[in-house]
């Protein structure tokens, strides 16, 4: 899957390039060209949850977690959560930052409550959770039982949830969030990372290697040959 689709205007800030881009008819098509292909690759059944990871930062993570989501809730109509698990700025905190602060997932749980936010966006049927720092991430995702449980609770809520994950090289907390997903989706950027880079950050994902379904390369200056694209996916 390869993605080409660029803002037009470049002084601009992340959260304005981003809705600028996925409001293109290209943006669109290509959303749609990957959900068509994520959907031929997993059981519709039981397949709800989605890590979108990278090597490093600036792969076009965020983009690709966030366009996807919106995407599917829009298409489908069905209720869509994402999860920044990257805390960082130029994250989809920035993309939600005039959302409407709604109550906590409906759980009785103190770590929860000193965790993370929820967030209503402007489709009413995506929601938006972020972790408070990075601190409070690594205390429920380090904690196996913790994160089975915080996972159970978003999956009886929501229908689809996608996961903007930190860089796979910069700690282990992608590695050890991919144990927890039905799916993983590795985002490269085209022509900006060496070969042997991107085979340590796959290989942080060896434990949860059958749940990769693909990559995304992102940034390519031209679409790859559909001959070349259909023999490879």
């Amino acid at each position: 899957m390869n993605m080409t689709a660029k803002p037009t205007e470049k002084n601009i800030n992340f959260k304005d390039r981003f809705w600028e881009l996925s409001r293109t008819d290209v943006f669109q098509r290509e959303m749609d060209i990957i959900w068509s292909s994520i959907r031929s690759r997993i059981s519709q059944e039981q397949d709800k949850t989605f890590l979108v990871c990278s090597s490093t930062l600036h792969e076009g993570n965020t983009t690709v977690t966030v366009g996807l989501a919106n995407f599917v809730a829009m298409q489908t109509g069905k209720d869509v959560l994402v999860i920044d698990a990257n805390c960082r700025e130029d994250g989809p905190r920035d993309l939600f930052a005039n959302g409407g602060l709604v109550p906590l997932i409906e759980e009785p749980h103190d770590q929860y409550v000193l965790t993370f936010d929820e967030y209503e966006t402007s489709m009413p049927n995506m929601r938006f959770l972020t972790f408070r720092n990075p601190g409070a991430l690594e205390t429920v995702v380090v904690n196996y039982r913790e994160m089975e449980s915080f996972m159970a609770i978003v999956e009886r809520r929501y229908d689809y949830v996608f996961v903007d994950a930190p860089p796979l090289l910069d700690s282990n907390i992608a590695a050890f969030l991919a144990r927890h997903m039905d799916k993983v989706i590795f985002v490269l950027a085209a022509s900006e990372r060496p070969v042997p880079v991107l085979k340590e950050a796959l290989a942080r994902l060896e434990d949860s290697k059958d749940r990769v379904i693909g990559a995304i390369i992102n940034k390519r200056e031209h679409p790859i040959p559909g001959y070349l694209y259909r023999f490879f996916r």
